[in-house]
């Protein structure tokens, strides 16, 4: 082999090597978690909206811990027309039996970018009248009225909603956590679910805290994590080239016809 073709030999394995770089599969898998920030890995994930049933005008979204951004993912355009302690209709579906499409999907689809770290959060829609709560538990803080503690629960698939009482019973203020009258879905732990690719899970959110507990009466009030509701789907993000990769694409293609073009005039010498 003369040095031309050892020239053309490393330049093709580079260009090779730098093409499956920029095209590595993304992570086939991502964990949710409340207990701590969640990892970017370069997953993406699809969203879809489920249901919310609290009073607040509010939107979910995508904090950036890393960066400082956020990113909103659905956002209410009313709050709810039942008011004060009676179970809230389901937002977007049906509201006094009128259909009111009232539901702005803003960013459905997400990647977690490789060494990025997340959380989830819920705020007012309007950004007033309630504070802004974080899946990762330890991103909350309390106001002079309300202590918050774990606001999100994370689930692998939508399991938990078979008991669909979450739908009708609020949890009441002074009624133990344990209560057995609350619905699967505010008894779940929800701490963390780990999606591969192509599985659905859910992310449930509660928008309230403890309210005034004391020593004696340490209950909780309206916990009952049916504020927002939307799935999560784990799914593949088309990969675009980097303009080195495109760069080196031409040249791998330039030195195989080079070289194609001199084994032909080769050929015909001889």
């Amino acid at each position: 082999m003369n040095i031309q073709q050892q020239i053309l030999s490393v330049a093709a394995t580079a260009t090779l090597v730098g093409i499956g770089m920029a095209y590595a599969a993304p992570a086939s898998a991502i964990t949710l978690t409340t207990n701590n920030y969640i990892q970017g890995n370069g997953s993406t994930l699809e969203f879809g909206w489920l249901g919310s049933y609290g009073a607040f005008q509010s939107k979910v979204g995508i904090f950036n811990v890393t960066t400082g951004e956020y990113f909103d993912i659905f956002k209410e355009l009313r709050g709810s027309s039942v008011g004060g302690n009676a179970t809230h209709a389901n937002k977007g579906v049906l509201d006094n039996a009128t259909f009111i499409p009232d539901i702005q999907s803003i960013n459905t689809r997400f990647t977690f970018l490789k060494d990025n770290q997340y959380s989830f959060f819920l705020g007012s829609a309007n950004d007033v009248k309630s504070p802004t709560v974080f899946s990762t538990t330890s991103l909350n803080r309390d106001t002079s009225w309300v202590e918050f503690g774990q606001q999100a629960k994370f689930f692998s698939d939508l399991s938990v909603l078979n008991d669909e009482s979450y739908k009708y019973i609020r949890t009441v203020e002074n009624s133990p956590l344990t209560d057995s009258t609350q619905s699967a879905l505010a008894l779940a732990s929800g701490t963390n679910a780990t999606l591969s690719r192509g599985m659905t899970g859910l992310i449930a959110f509660e928008d309230n805290g403890i309210r005034n507990p004391t020593p004696d009466s340490p209950q909780n009030f309206h916990r009952d994590f049916n504020d927002f509701l939307f799935t999560a789907t784990v799914v593949d993000e088309v990969a675009v080239p980097e303009p080195a990769t495109l760069l080196g694409l031409g040249l791998f293609a330039g030195c195989m016809a080079l070289s194609s073009r001199r084994r032909k005039t080769e050929d015909n010498a001889s």
